[in-house]
């Protein structure tokens, strides 16, 4: 089981420097990356929470006398539904075999981008999907080397959960321009 935080270390939100953003990129790696993510009952709406008790206080609404109701979009800040809807769309992402069964595979990395291949072969049904992090606090172009990878006999990359096509140049490298502090996943064909 892979998680961000728990009731035993303060909330993702209570970090120095945490922001809405931030958080949603955090998400987006733990579901594409191996394991069962599990998620801590109020990082869906961004909770913040210091050091225990702080990170354990009552999620905002459901009981009567609540001032707000967090349970609903209109209970929800701007920022709260942010992270829920991403969290939302991630849920459903996460439906793809090869991120739920497939093998984890390192393709490249430096100090702001990883990139790494979940690969999903089992009898006749298959799924290889690429995924590429931009941790910077800037849009960036990122070419990868693939030519001794198992992606060197890739002819196609589609776009699944991504803003920007990717450029392939067969058995050579892939090319693409991520967003700033952003997750990008395409379907290798």
């Amino acid at each position: 089981m892979t998680f961000l935080g728990n009731h035993d270390t303060p909330r993702f939100m209570g970090e120095p420097g945490a922001t809405p953003h931030k958080l949603n990129l955090a998400f987006a790696l733990l579901f594409t990356l191996r394991g069962i993510p599990q998620i801590y009952a109020g990082d869906e709406i961004g909770m913040p929470g210091g050091e225990d008790p702080d990170n354990r206080r009552d999620f905002p609404g459901g009981f009567p006398g609540d001032s707000r109701n967090a349970f609903t979009q209109a209970g929800r800040t701007s920022d709260e539904n942010a992270v829920f809807a991403q969290l939302r769309e991630l849920l459903h992402l996460r439906q793809h075999p090869a991120l739920r069964r497939g093998k984890y595979v390192h393709i490249f990395s430096d100090d702001r981008t990883l990139v790494y291949v979940r690969d999903f072969q089992e009898g006749r049904a298959a799924e290889r999907l690429l995924i590429l992090m931009n941790n910077a606090d800037q849009a960036r172009k990122v070419e990868v080397a693939v030519g001794d990878t198992l992606l060197a006999k890739t002819t196609k990359l589609t776009r699944l959960w991504a803003n920007q096509d990717a450029s392939l140049a067969p058995g050579a490298k892939i090319t693409v321009e991520l967003p700033a502090r952003s997750l990008s996943v395409y379907t290798a064909e």
